[in-house]
């Protein structure tokens, strides 16, 4: 059943989905052709080897009793009316993937009504169908409104008081907002990462003078709006002691989102136990291709689908890990999956550098603003990630530049309302005996009463020309006819390691596509591209971290947006000792109280 691909790396992919308590994801409820009203629910991927649900498995589909759900589970003996698991094969892919095909219409109406999206739920048992319901369905059913004041700073000088509003917003679902600002307010980031906010949730945003008038689209017009004082408001959720939210059975198990399971190997060698995984690749242009129908002579985009290639790759990289969530942070709905989450001490989170890196340009920056592919809200989903968990601790691992922004400030405000201590450190890979340039930003936060958790710099061993590129010289690829070098060259933007380099520039997200920024070796006058098995070496990933499932596009994509592992070590290490000092002195006192 588990046979994804007839080699054992693809079974051994396979196995790990089958060793999950639970997965999830979200898909588009699709039409059965495009003129039709008739619709299709297709599950066509390798999550349904969690739920033992392999091709030519038979399988039954019911509507639960309750109408809230629909159930695909494999058929027993008693199951009179059964159908069967198909599969899709691929051209370019050496495997086949399970498909469930859903197009009764009478279960699906009754089930999942107009949702445009389903959330999946793969569990041992089978797996769950339900309607993922946005912001604006619920908000529409019963309109109301909120009146904010923006206009004053904190002590600090941050609008912090946006992380209020927000917060509010998404829990009552207001249909409608008014906001009183200041000119310092509408000209801040903080106004900006709100607007960006709201408009996930659908809201059109007018400003008049200093006011600002946020709505849905199909929102009535209110007689008023609730005034809510936000000064008095108390954004922390839980109150529960760390006494009895900590798991004193498993001390380092760990929470890790938006991670594709470097920095999942890396704390799992240091003693971590990743029990929950958080992780979506969002769909990117060069996703989808244009081609035209032999027969209609139509226009089709085809959408290469590679949002679950993260997620798979941490499960499979993971030793411990018992529930993966395949879906995106901004539309993760905690609440609706806290059942499967096992109890943890560490939450582990890289929120998204793109729009903090001086790799992506200004206007790029702005145009993702606009069309709404920035990630500077990221903090957010992740600040209440930690409020609706109540982590013990949380490790947030970010491009220098994000240390340095409103964002980590508003992050590091929030962090201190939930009732953390909280400390950044600034940290450069070479330090740790690291071959790369990387230098970081790791933000530290505890409600285990902080200590000193800096990572001391160690001793250089690594040569990167010696260890590396030199024993290695057979993997590299001349590039130097490449139009990118010439261009790289031109703008100032190449980067190239030289010979008997120790150190070599940081590897970067797009190094595979031969872009300006790519990492050349340059060698008696040639350009030279760096094996995906270089770069790893050199990011100091070990070599039993298993990316041969996926192309060598998505191993560069992952190597280059890791962690450098050395450095993300001695920071877990750190992490490590401040979870146990908590743990020994929580029993230290309590002996002393049972001796008293």
């Amino acid at each position: 059943m588990f046979s994804i691909k007839k080699t054992k790396l693809h079974k051994a992919l396979a196995h790990a989905l089958g060793n999950l308590e639970a997965l999830t994801k979200r898909l588009k409820v699709m039409q059965e052709s495009p003129d039709s009203p008739r619709k299709k629910i297709v599950i066509s991927t390798k999550e349904l080897y969690v739920s033992s649900l392999g091709e030519g498995t038979k399988m039954v589909v019911e509507a639960h009793s309750d109408k809230s759900a629909l159930f695909i589970r494999p058929a027993t003996l008693s199951d009179g009316k059964t159908r069967v698991v198909s599969k899709r094969t691929y051209k370019n892919r050496d495997y086949v993937e399970p498909v469930v095909d859903i197009r009764h219409q009478r279960d699906i109406n009754a089930t999942i009504g107009d949702a445009e999206y389903v959330h999946v739920t793969f569990q041992k048992d089978g797996a769950w169908v339900r309607p993922a319901t946005k912001y604006q369905e619920i908000a529409l059913k019963h309109p109301s409104g909120a009146h904010f004041d923006m206009t004053m700073p904190d002590e600090e000088g941050l609008y912090s008081q946006i992380l209020k509003a927000i917060k509010i917003t998404k829990q009552s679902h207001f249909s409608s907002i008014i906001l009183n600002t200041s000119d310092d307010f509408l000209h801040s980031k903080e106004y900006v990462i709100l607007c960006v906010q709201l408009r996930r949730l659908g809201f059109d945003i007018k400003e008049t003078n200093n006011l600002v008038y946020a709505k849905l689209p199909r929102s009535p017009e209110l007689d008023s709006h609730e005034y809510i004082d936000l000064a008095r408001y108390n954004y922390k959720t839980s109150f529960q002691s760390m006494a009895t939210r900590f798991n004193f059975n498993e001390p380092l198990s760990t929470f890790a989102a938006c991670t594709a399971g470097v920095d999942i190997h890396a704390m799992e060698n240091e003693g971590f136990k990743t029990t929950s995984i958080l992780e979506y690749r969002p769909p990117e242009k060069r996703d989808f291709k244009k081609s035209v129908d032999k027969v209609s002579g139509e226009t089709v985009i085809k959408h290469n689908d590679k949002t679950d290639t993260g997620a798979l790759c941490a499960l499979l990289n993971s030793k411990h890990a018992k529930v993966v969530f395949n879906e995106d942070i901004y539309e993760f709905d905690f609440y609706r999956v806290s059942h499967l989450l096992p109890d943890f001490n560490h939450l582990h989170i890289s929120v998204q550098c793109d729009d903090f890196t001086n790799m992506k340009s200004n206007s790029l920056k702005d145009n993702s603003i606009d069309d709404l592919s920035t990630t500077i809200d990221m903090f957010i989903p992740a600040l209440e990630l930690a409020d609706m968990t109540n982590t013990p601790t949380m490790l947030v691992e970010n491009v220098v530049n994000f240390g340095k922004s409103i964002e980590c400030r508003l992050l590091s405000t929030g962090l201190k309302w939930l009732g953390h201590e909280v400390k950044t450190h600034n940290y450069n890979a070479a330090d740790f005996n690291g071959m790369t340039k990387r230098v970081r930003t790791y933000l530290f936060s505890s409600q285990l009463g902080l200590d000193d958790i800096k990572a001391t710099p160690v001793a250089r061993r690594a040569h990167a020309w010696n260890d590396v590129i030199a024993p290695r010289l057979n993997e590299l690829r001349d590039v130097t006819h490449c139009k990118t070098i010439q261009k790289g060259i031109d703008t100032g933007r190449i980067r190239v390691i030289n010979v008997g380099d120790a150190i070599v520039p940081t590897i970067v997200k797009s190094q595979s596509r031969q872009v300006k920024d790519s990492v050349y070796v340059y060698m008696n006058g040639r350009y030279y591209m760096p094996s995906n098995d270089m770069l790893k070496a050199l990011m100091g990933i070990p070599a039993d971290f298993n990316t041969a499932p996926f192309s060598e596009e998505i191993t560069s994509e992952i190597t280059g947006q890791s962690i450098e592992y050395p450095m993300h070590q001695a920071i877990c290490e750190k992490v490590k000792q401040h979870i146990y000092r908590f743990v020994k002195s929580f029993f230290g006192l309590n002996m002393l109280t049972v001796q008293a």
